[in-house]
């Protein structure tokens, strides 16, 4: 058990680790973005699977969604709980 538990970050490892991630560049004072960013565009996503790693189970499955320029999102993901 103590080789499965050495595995898993601590929440005190996990908190460092997300304290200390590359942030993107502020909105300006007026709360538009930078020059760079883009005018529009769209996303659209069709059969999308994914994992955790490369041998484990899918954890999404055969996904399809299309986001239209100037639509807002929010994705949200529950969290692991190994039970030992």
């Amino acid at each position: 058990m103590g080789e499965r538990c050495a595995n898993f970050p601590s929440s005190v490892e996990r908190i460092y680790a997300y304290s200390h991630i590359e942030q993107e560049e502020a909105g300006t004072t007026a709360g538009q973005p930078p020059a760079y960013w883009p005018a529009s565009g769209e996303l659209e996503v069709k059969n999308l699977s994914a994992k955790y790693s490369l041998d484990g189970d899918k954890v999404l499955h055969n996904l399809f969604f299309h986001v239209k320029s100037g639509e807002r999102i929010g994705i949200g993901a529950a969290v692991f709980r190994p039970s030992f």
